[in-house]
């Protein structure tokens, strides 16, 4: 359960809790709090505990969202545009439909997330773990995802148009993505992936 006193904080607008972060030493718990379509562009929810809350189609365009716990959360079509993620724990998080511009998520753990439709274009996804991740649909063009390891994961029409994959692993990834520098793994090593392949090459 959510801390009451948190919550009422939060109540009061985005202005006010932003202040009250910056003197309070309180580690939010907005646990299993439901904030659906809310308005919180900007906040400042760096380290909160939002396991389990309820965010879909909520504002969060350029919220702080560095440290935070979303394990389990419901982000269905929230908007993330410019949101910073850096360290953020996603395991288990619903995204499907999410739209994530231009965000940073650099070491954010998306462990088994669903990320079905989601927009994922020109955001940072260096050092992301996406191990057992549903990217179907998602579109992560012009996105840096550098050496990421997507192996074994659903790609079904993923569009990664002009990203950055240079590096990327995708042995037994389900295919029909359109894809650009990516590598192939073999038992012993990666090799550059040009023929034989689940995906349509656009180098």
């Amino acid at each position: 359960m959510p801390n009451s006193e948190h919550v009422r904080v939060l109540g009061q607008g985005v202005q006010q809790w932003n202040e009250w972060r910056l003197t309070s030493t309180d580690s939010p718990d907005l646990t299993y709090l439901d904030l659906s379509s809310r308005n919180l562009s900007e906040v400042n929810l760096a380290g909160a505990s939002l396991g389990g809350a309820v965010l879909r189609e909520t504002n969060l365009y350029r919220a702080y969202l560095n440290d935070a716990i979303l394990s389990d959360a419901d982000l269905t079509s929230a908007h993330l545009n410019q949101a910073f993620l850096h360290r953020a724990k996603l395991v288990n998080t619903n995204l499907s439909g999410a739209r994530i511009f231009g965000a940073f998520l650099t070491s954010v753990n998306l462990t088994n997330a669903d990320l079905t439709s989601a927009q994922l274009v020109a955001v940072d996804l260096r050092d992301t773990q996406f191990s057992g991740a549903t990217l179907r649909d998602a579109n992560l063009s012009r996105s840096l995802l550098g050496s990421m390891d997507l192996q074994g994961l659903d790609l079904s029409r993923a569009n990664f148009t002009k990203a950055d994959l240079k590096g990327a692993k995708l042995c037994d990834a389900n295919g029909g993505a359109v894809l650009r520098g990516t590598i192939r793994c073999r038992p012993q090593r990666c090799e550059p992936e040009r023929r034989r392949s689940n995906f349509r090459s656009t180098i």
